[in-house]
C-alpha cells in the first residue's frame, strides 16, 4: 500500500519535472495498481511450480530494480514502464498471507495474521504523508528509494 500511496502527492512534482501535463500522470499510479491486480492470481501457481523461497527472492530483486528504474525515470513513459516492473513484486507478497498464517498453526494464527496486517492498515495513512514531505526536503525521485516491506 505504502508504493501506492506516497506517489499521489508527488504526481505535480513529477509531472513538472518530466515536462508532462499533470493529467497525464494517472498512468504512473494505473501501471502499478494493475500490474498488481493481475500478478497476484498466478503467484499462487508460480510458487506452487518453483517454491516460495525462489519466488520471494526473485520479487525483492526485481522489486529493487524497479523502485531503483523509478527513481532514475527521464520520461513519463519510463516512468510508467519501471511502475509496471515494480508492481511485479506483489506475486510474493500475495503468498506471503497464507504463508505466514500456515507457519503459524492454529493457535499462532491470529498473531501471524495481525503481523502481516497492521503494516498494511497504517501504511495509507502514512503514504500521502511522507510523499508530501520527501517531495518538499528532496526531490520526488527520492520516493522511490522508500521500500515497504
Amino acid at each position: 500500500m505504502l508504493d501506492s500511496t506516497i506517489v499521489n502527492n508527488a504526481l505535480l512534482a513529477m509531472a513538472k519535472s518530466l515536462g508532462e501535463v499533470p493529467l497525464r500522470m494517472q498512468g504512473v499510479v494505473i501501471a502499478y495498481s494493475l500490474t498488481m491486480a493481475t500478478v497476484i492470481p498466478f503467484s499462487g501457481w508460480l510458487a506452487d511450480k518453483l517454491g516460495t523461497r525462489h519466488v520471494f527472492f526473485s520479487a525483492i530483486l526485481i522489486f529493487t530494480i524497479g523502485s531503483l528504474l523509478c527513481a532514475n525515470a527521464h520520461s513519463l513513459m519510463q516512468l510508467v514502464i519501471y511502475r509496471v516492473v515494480k508492481g511485479r513484486r506483489r506475486h510474493a507478497a500475495a503468498r506471503r498471507t497464507p504463508l505466514v498464517a500456515a507457519r503459524g498453526a492454529c493457535r499462532m494464527y491470529l498473531s501471524a495474521m495481525s503481523f502481516v496486517a497492521i503494516p498494511g492498515l497504517i501504511e495509507p495513512l502514512i503514504g500521502p504523508t511522507l510523499g508530501g514531505w520527501i517531495v518538499q526536503i528532496a526531490s520526488w525521485h527520492c520516493i522511490f528509494l522508500i521500500n515497504d516491506r
